[in-house]
């Protein structure tokens, strides 16, 4: 039995790759858009140590022939303008969405006040813990 060949469209190609590699791209094809696609071969993210340009020529070897220009967004939808590393890339939607790349400031309690705390839940009485 002959197995079917699975293809997909460009749309479908990028979202594979956004949804394995944690960035969104934009192909622009070569020639006819009846081309047969095959799908994103990868099922891990590239190595964030990685640039731009190494994924592409890396991971987008098989698909030279299909298209002739790839464009990378960073997370607040612009396109990116040099070859910065994929950690970066992937850095920008983190930020685009929630603001900062940096850890939360949460007040380190001394070893009193996590006794004081302690101290204060077990004085509750038992019928208020439990609502």
């Amino acid at each position: 039995m002959k197995q079917k060949t699975v293809t997909l469209t460009v749309t479908e190609l990028q979202n594979q790759i956004a949804s394995v590699e944690g960035f969104r791209i934009s192909f622009e094809r070569f020639g006819a858009a009846d081309t047969p696609i095959e799908p994103y071969p990868y099922d891990v993210m590239a190595p964030s140590k990685w640039r731009i340009s190494d994924w592409k020529r890396v991971r987008l070897a098989s698909y030279i022939g299909t298209f002739k220009a790839v464009v990378a967004f960073q997370g607040d939808d612009t396109p990116v303008k040099s070859d910065i590393k994929l950690v970066t890339l992937r850095d920008s939607y983190y930020q685009a969405r929630y603001g900062s790349l940096e850890p939360e400031e949460r007040p380190i309690l001394s070893e009193l006040e996590v006794r004081r705390e302690r101290k204060n839940a077990e004085a509750v009485p038992p019928e208020r813990k439990r609502r």
